[in-house]
């Protein structure tokens, strides 16, 4: 009867050891840090779903004649340029001259609205720059020091109380001539140089399709997270790797253990002010290994990569948004899990690009 016994346990230990040997040569390792996910044959736990078909519906606001014309005046705005004056300058005051202005305004003799010579205004001088427009025909063909008196109506607007609607006489004088703005006349020449475009025409009538695709990838992008999601519960997992499970799992129970530690609670109290429980941490982990798993399945079916020319051109404008250097960046973050964020960030955007999106026109 004994020999039976210590036969059983003696072939459960070889068993043991067997299973723990396989293990070690396959997903076993450190229990605090999560699997390379990237380096396993991901088709024995994913099949992606067929994600080019998923269906959404955007609504994009239809491009208009106004629309077209503001473009233009953009463009037009983008081929000025500014002098800026370091000397002060003895010519008369034209339009697209910036001016720095003291002011005193009174209606009915009584002073209403000042501006210092300690405290000045700056506008630029031509129609439509919020000033009135008697006011800019006074500013123009003056010099440095001169003095003029411009008089007109206030609106009948909000903001200007009792004065609203009533005569005002400005007392301006000009401080400085400060720089100079020159525009460029948008001919077809220009057009070409700047655009490709043969002439403004042809510009213009390519702008509606400019601003269409604009607009369709702006509101594309308010979307990129839901179509990733959904592509994700698309995918069917036909098992999960145990280790990662149970690395999220440890990581998500650990987190509210501690928050349990804090409060001097126990964690089944505070798991429940979460609305959660041991089976729901474990749901968490298993659909954070499942968006992983996806994740580098449709990395690899795709053929995505960020090189390393690409992280070099990238890891700037990533640092600089933070506020740190690049040193700074892949100290905290390592250069691997930098270069894993902006491959994350090209797989979502890949996605968005290939799925059936139907767009709607609203005006």
């Amino acid at each position: 009867m004994k020999k039976t016994i210590f036969r059983t346990l003696a072939l459960m230990l070889m068993l043991l050891l067997a299973l723990s040997a396989f293990v070690a040569c396959g997903e076993k390792q450190d229990p605090n840090e999560p699997m390379d996910l990237s380096s396993l044959k991901l088709s024995r736990y994913i099949k992606l779903g067929d994600y080019t078909s998923l269906p959404f519906e955007l609504e994009v606001k239809r491009v208009t004649d106004a629309d077209v014309e503001r473009a233009i005046e953009e463009f037009k705005a983008g081929l000025s340029s500014y002098e800026e004056y370091g000397e002060p300058v003895s010519r008369v005051t034209e339009d697209y001259d910036y001016l720095s202005i003291s002011y005193v305004g009174r209606v009915d003799g009584e002073v209403v609205d000042t501006a210092p010579p300690e405290s000045p205004q700056y506008l630029l001088l031509v129609d439509g720059n919020g000033y009135y427009d008697w006011i800019n025909a006074a500013l123009r063909g003056i010099c440095v020091g001169d003095t003029v008196f411009a008089e007109g109506q206030l609106a009948e607007q909000e903001g200007y109380g009792e004065y609203a609607g009533k005569t005002i006489v400005y007392e301006i004088k000009l401080q400085a001539i400060l720089g100079h703005y020159t525009f460029v006349e948008m001919t077809d020449e220009v057009v070409e140089e700047k655009t490709g475009y043969a002439s403004v025409e042809e510009y213009r009538a390519a702008l509606y399709t400019l601003l269409d695709e604009a607009r369709k990838e702006a509101a594309l992008a308010t979307i990129y997270q839901k179509i990733w999601d959904t592509a994700v519960e698309n995918a069917k997992v036909r098992k999960y790797p145990r280790h990662q499970v149970e690395y999220y799992y440890n990581a998500f129970y650990g987190n509210y253990a501690y928050i349990a530690y804090q409060k001097n609670l126990p964690v089944e109290m505070v798991l429940a002010q979460h609305g959660l429980d041991e089976k729901g941490i474990r749901d968490m982990a298993e659909q954070s290994t499942r968006e992983e798993l996806f994740y580098y399945a449709f990395v690899q079916e795709n053929g995505l990569e960020v090189t390393d020319e690409e992280y070099a051109a990238r890891v700037g404008g990533i640092a600089t948004g933070q506020g740190v250097s690049v040193e700074v960046l892949e100290a905290e973050h390592g250069k691997e899990d930098i270069r894993d964020s902006m491959l994350f960030d090209e797989a979502i955007v890949f996605l968005a690009n290939i799925v059936d999106v139907n767009y709607i026109y609203v005006d």
